[in-house]
């Protein structure tokens, strides 16, 4: 049985640096794109990973009854190691990132109530909640921001805050104006595992340019782990209602789970590449 050391395809530090304090909403331009590495782990195996493309394809009015909105489409597809995939589109509002219609591959577009998911500006300390309707009911989710972090990916270092979701799923995403969105995200079903991050961006409002990652800070493809001297970070943490990642041979615990309210302080590993269809999150994608 393969180790999930030998397999992982990225790591993120956590740096003890600057950290950002706000995450303003992307102010997104048709052809900005993100490159994300996921991968799906199970106690110390990787069942899967795939690689997952975000793209802003249009930007056209958009009418939802009577109400006219900026609306910008972001495309989001994925291809798994086990042949498996996905696409589908967004239709988000400019003005809020608010959520005005979906649809998967050879569906008609179906509008939803304009659905908010993440409240811009986020701040440190906020918390919020939103009721969506996908089509499968209402469903409540619970956002907390759990402080801020410099990560650093494959992408670059990034100044980020973590955002708690807490919901159908529960999952920790890091959020940089640098990378306009999403930089790496940990979400857990089960004793299953997904992290997810970023590889590479194009972002025409990006607020700072990302550093290159410091040598070290990656795991080389099918190597035996990472470059001698790089420090042993800790998986990323959720909330407390969220089981414990079990222990894995060779791959970091991570220790106990800090209060919702209380700042995160703790996470840094965020590994890449992703599991399969039935664990991906088709949230937050910029």
């Amino acid at each position: 049985m393969r180790r999930a050391p030998l397999v992982l395809l990225a790591l993120v530090l956590l740096l003890p640096l600057a950290q950002a304090t706000t995450v303003s909403l992307p102010r997104w331009q048709v052809g900005d794109s993100w490159t994300y590495e996921v991968v799906g782990v199970e106690g110390d195996r990787v069942f899967a990973t795939a690689e997952r493309h975000v793209r802003v394809v249009a930007r056209e009015p958009f009418t939802y009854q009577g109400a006219s909105y900026d609306g910008v489409t972001i495309a989001t597809w994925q291809n798994a190691s086990d042949g498996t995939g996905f696409h589908y589109e967004d239709v988000r509002d400019a003005e809020s990132g608010a959520l005005l219609a979906t649809r998967s591959d050879g569906q008609t577009l179906m509008p939803v109530e304009p659905c908010v998911e993440l409240v811009y500006p986020i701040e440190v300390g906020g918390r919020w909640s939103g009721v969506c309707d996908m089509g499968a009911g209402e469903q409540e989710t619970t956002y907390m921001v759990a402080g801020g972090e410099r990560l650093s990916v494959r992408a670059g270092t990034f100044d980020t805050l973590a955002v708690d979701v807490l919901g159908s799923h529960s999952a920790r995403i890091w959020l940089s104006d640098a990378a306009c969105g999403k930089v790496a995200e940990f979400s857990q079903v089960n004793e299953a595992r997904t992290y997810v991050n970023l590889t590479s961006f194009t972002c025409a409002s990006a607020s700072s340019p990302a550093a290159t990652p410091t040598a070290g800070s990656s795991v080389t493809p099918g190597g035996g782990g990472a470059t001698a001297g790089t420090p042993t970070p800790s998986l990323g943490q959720l909330p407390a209602t969220t089981p414990t990642p079990a222990a894995a041979t060779a791959t970091p615990t991570p220790s106990a789970t800090p209060s919702p309210e209380v700042p995160f302080a703790g996470a840094g590993a965020l590994v890449a590449a992703l599991a399969a269809a039935a664990l991906v999150l088709r949230r937050k994608d910029s």
